[in-house]
């Protein structure tokens, strides 16, 4: 709803591609095909409420000089209340996304099908970006 308001009002409004149809992904708030899509925990997070976070990323994570993530996460939760099921929530996403960052650099490497998997997310990405 909130990037409808947006472009309802006019903000998410960027010009025009070159074969002059409007753009309008100046001010989004989330990716849903990427969501739909995600193949990690980043994934889903980085286009999950997409302008908090790059918010979250400049006040705390780019400023926080130990525990970046938890600190992000925490301050996340503190930003949406103090009701216990989004400290439970935030919490238990600091280590679900620490476990996913090590499975990342230390397994994937290892993994042959990885490089067809992610050749083939870019070339649906692309194929989903002609037809949008």
């Amino acid at each position: 709803i909130a990037d409808a308001i947006n472009n309802a009002a006019g903000y998410g409004f960027n010009g025009l591609d070159e074969k002059g149809n409007p753009k309008w992904d100046l001010i989004y708030n989330l990716n849903i095909w990427n969501i739909e899509m995600a193949s990690s925990f980043k994934m889903y997070v980085d286009n999950w409420n997409i302008q908090t976070a790059a918010w979250l990323k400049r006040v705390c994570y780019d400023r926080a000089p130990k525990y970046r993530t938890g600190l992000t996460f925490l301050l996340s939760a503190l930003w949406h209340g103090v009701y216990p099921g989004y400290y439970f929530t935030f919490i238990t996403g600091i280590p679900v996304m620490l476990a996913a960052r090590a499975v990342i650099i230390f397994l994937l490497p290892y993994c042959c099908c990885y490089c067809a998997y992610y050749s083939a997310q870019q070339a649906i990405k692309r194929q989903t970006a002609i037809l949008l």
